[in-house]
């Protein structure tokens, strides 16, 4: 019996394909190896997915640690992955929430976490510094989106430390009522086509996807007979969401 034990290692490591990391190998049994020109190695076969190591990325804005790679349900072809970040961002994510129109961003308040519809795929902020990423090309691409990021939440610390988390939160919870509806009632609702629209309910559900801007409707900037719609538009909104909303 304490033959078989001791030997019982060997045998694997004789019989089990392996895959080599930066810090030695791994044994991976019965799997076919995917390896997409990048740092991560993925095992996976229908039913299995095992990541075999985590991936440092440098970044211009500090160290990113890729600690989660597979592949992307979407897209087999892409990845999905999660990285984290050499510190915590909890108090910077509700101030990224409002540089995102409101059909772009959803934020849980309870739970502090981030969900933005952009680049055409999901990304999520977590507290605890974690970033989300599905539908990613690779690794690379990975990186640049993370930088882009790294920029919003090193500005958006920056406006938390001068203001405090809950000056944004206020604003936070008007990104969550505001919908397209919301929007049109304070259009002109003539359907001129001056904006570049056929309605302007067209024009509200672009908005808020961020696809158009609110200023493209010159009755509701210009004529006076719609004064009072755009005083109460910028005051149903406030600075953040007239920004987002191309409303400045």
């Amino acid at each position: 019996m304490k033959k078989l034990i001791l030997t019982l290692p060997i045998i694997i490591l004789l019989f089990a394909s392996v895959a080599y990391a930066d810090k030695g190998m791994i044994p991976v049994n019965h799997l076919p190896i995917y390896e997409p020109s990048q740092k991560a190695v993925i095992a996976w076969n229908n039913n299995t997915e095992i990541i075999l190591l985590s991936v440092d990325l440098k970044t211009e804005n500090g160290k990113t640690k890729v600690i989660e790679v597979l592949p992307c349900i979407r897209d087999p072809n892409r990845i999905r992955l999660i990285a984290k970040l050499d510190h915590e961002i909890g108090d910077a994510i509700p101030y990224v929430a409002l540089r995102f129109p409101p059909g772009k961003a959803t934020y849980a308040e309870k739970e502090g976490v981030l969900t933005l519809n952009v680049y055409d795929r999901l990304i999520t902020l977590f507290p605890e510094g974690k970033i989300a990423m599905t539908y990613t090309k690779d690794l690379d691409e990975a990186k640049e989106i993370i930088e882009e990021f790294m920029d919003l939440i090193n500005e958006a610390y920056k406006e938390a430390v001068e203001k405090g988390r809950e000056y944004a939160e206020e604003y936070v919870k008007r990104l969550k009522s505001i919908n397209w509806m919301e929007l049109y009632k304070h259009l002109p609702q003539t359907n001129c086509g001056e904006c570049g629209e056929q309605t302007c309910a067209a024009l509200a559900m672009k908005a808020l996807q961020g696809e158009a801007k609110l200023s493209s409707c010159k009755p509701l900037l210009n004529d006076p007979r719609y004064a009072k719609n755009l005083k109460e538009l910028r005051e149903r909104l406030g600075p953040y969401l007239c920004k987002t909303l191309g409303l400045e």
